[in-house]
């Protein structure tokens, strides 16, 4: 149920695009509707697989630093032309 989008050889994430019946789907879709005032229609999501961004890694660092870690599900809009950075390069 997942599409897989690979830009090109030298990409090194994938944009996975979630099937509208799966439980990640439809709970991004609840989440974001949930916090975000204005009506939007979602026409799709895409999942970022990049295993260079280590998050955990970070989290875990923060973890330490700091004794715990409180995350939060947050969404915001971009223009096309920031997607392959954010990909690459996470918000840094």
């Amino acid at each position: 149920y997942r599409t897989a989008v690979l830009l090109d050889a030298t990409t090194p994430y994938r944009l996975l695009s979630l099937n509208e019946h799966s439980g990640v789907y439809i709970t991004v879709k609840q989440l974001f509707s949930y916090t975000n005032k204005r009506c939007f229609q979602i026409r799709g999501i895409k999942q970022v697989v990049n295993p260079f961004l280590r998050y955990q890694l970070r989290k875990e660092q923060c973890r330490r630093r700091y004794g715990s870690v409180y995350e939060m599900q947050l969404f915001h809009g971009t223009k096309v032309g920031n997607i392959d950075n954010i990909c690459r390069n996470n918000f840094d």
